[in-house]
C-alpha cells in the first residue's frame, strides 16, 4: 500500500470532494447537515476572487480520495477593513473519509496547508465562521465534537463562542401582544414597511451611524444588488429608526454564500437606532419578518448570536430552540 499523498485539488476532483465532505459531516451526527456542500457550491468557491488554488488540498492513497482541506488568504476587502495584510490566513475546513479517521490524515492535510499559508507571509491562521466571508464552509463548531477536539489537538485556540437557534416557521403565528404593540407604535407615529430604492441613502446613513462596519458592508451589498432586497424598515414620524433583513427563502444570498436546503428561511439581523430601543420596535420587526418568511413558504430558520447578547430573550420569546453552543472563531500562530 502506498503512503498517503497530499496534492493540490483539481477542478475534476470537485464532485468527489463534495461527496467526501458530506460523508464526513453527516458522520458527525445530528446538526451537521447544515454544512452539506454541493459540487456547484464548490465550483463557485473555486471561482471566487479569494480562492487560493494551492490552498485547496486533497489526500489520496492508492488512487482513493481520503481527505480535503481548504485555506485561503483574503484578497477582496468586502468589509472595508483597509489593510488586508494584517488579516490572518483563513482555514475554511478539513474533512476526512469517516472510515479513515484518527489515522493522521487530517493532521497531515492541516500541517501541509499551514506551511503553504506561512510561505505566503502569514503568521497566524483563523477559522472565521463569520457569515460575511464568502469561502466559509463551516458556520460553527460544536464545543463537544470531533472537529473541535481535532483543532484543539492541532494547536488552535478558542477566540469567541456563540449560540445557534432554530425557529419553526411553518407553525409561526403573530402573537396578540405583538399585534397590540405594533398598533400602539403606529398610534405614536411609527410606520413599518418594505425597503424601496429611495430609502437607500437613509438606510446606509443609519447603519453607518449606529452599527459596525461589517454590518454596514452587508447592508450596502444588499441594496447595491440588481434585485430589490426584502428589508423591513421602521420609521418614527418619518425618520428611519430600524430595519431587519434582507430576507430570502432557500438561498442565503445576502451572506455571500448559499444554503439551498428546502424550507430554509434566512434573514439579516434586526437593528434599531439606540435612541428608539426598549420600545418594542425590534420585537415588531422580528415577528413581522418571521410572518413574511412563513407566507413565502419557509419551514424553519436558524441563526447565531453571541453568548451574552441581550436579544436572546427576544429569540426565546419567539419560540426559538437553542440547538448549539459553539466556538465561532479559532486561531493558531504559524
Amino acid at each position: 500500500m502506498d503512503e498517503v499523498k497530499v496534492s493540490q485539488m483539481e477542478r475534476g476532483d470537485i464532485p468527489q470532494v463534495a461527496d467526501l465532505w458530506n460523508a464526513a459531516i453527516r458522520a458527525q451526527g445530528e446538526g451537521y447537515e447544515r454544512h452539506v456542500q454541493t459540487p456547484e457550491r464548490l465550483e463557485r468557491i473555486a471561482d471566487d476572487q479569494n480562492f487560493l488554488p494551492e490552498g485547496a488540498l486533497i489526500a489520496r492513497q492508492d488512487g482513493e480520495l481520503l481527505g480535503f482541506a481548504l485555506g485561503y488568504i483574503q484578497t477582496v476587502d468586502y468589509l472595508g477593513v483597509g489593510d488586508l495584510a494584517k488579516i490572518p490566513a483563513r482555514l475554511s475546513g478539513v474533512a476526512v473519509r469517516p472510515d479513515r479517521w484518527r489515522q493522521g490524515i487530517g493532521t497531515k492535510l492541516l500541517s501541509t496547508l499551514e506551511a503553504i499559508l506561512a510561505s505566503k507571509g502569514k503568521s497566524e491562521i483563523n477559522i472565521p465562521v463569520h457569515h460575511e466571508m464568502p469561502l466559509v464552509l463551516v458556520r460553527s463548531i460544536h464545543l463537544d465534537s470531533g472537529p473541535y477536539y481535532f483543532l484543539k489537538a492541532n494547536g488552535y485556540d478558542d477566540l469567541r463562542h456563540g449560540l445557534v437557534f432554530h425557529n419553526d416557521i411553518a407553525n409561526f403565528e403573530l402573537r396578540g401582544d405583538v399585534k397590540e404593540r405594533k398598533r400602539r407604535l403606529q398610534e405614536e407615529g411609527f410606520e413599518f414597511r418594505w425597503y424601496q430604492p429611495e430609502d437607500r441613502t437613509a438606510l446606509l446613513e443609519m447603519v453607518e451611524r449606529c452599527f459596525s462596519a461589517a454590518w454596514y458592508a452587508i447592508i450596502e451589498a444588499a441594496v447595491s444588488a440588481e434585485q430589490l432586497p426584502k428589508i423591513m424598515l421602521a420609521f418614527a414620524s418619518g425618520k428611519m429608526v430600524g430595519f431587519i433583513g434582507p430576507f430570502s427563502v432557500g438561498e442565503r444570498t445576502f451572506y455571500f454564500s448559499t444554503d439551498s436546503r428546502v424550507g430554509w428561511g434566512s434573514f439579516g439581523s434586526p437593528g434599531v437606532d439606540p435612541d428608539f430601543r426598549k420600545r418594542g420596535v425590534g420585537t415588531v420587526l422580528w415577528h413581522l419578518g418571521f410572518d413574511y418568511l412563513k407566507r413565502c413558504g419557509a419551514k424553519f430558520t436558524e441563526y447565531g448570536t453571541g453568548l451574552v447578547n441581550p436579544a436572546q430573550h427576544l429569540y426565546f420569546h419567539s419560540g426559538a430552540t437553542l440547538i448549539e453552543i459553539s466556538c465561532d472563531c479559532m486561531q493558531k500562530q504559524l
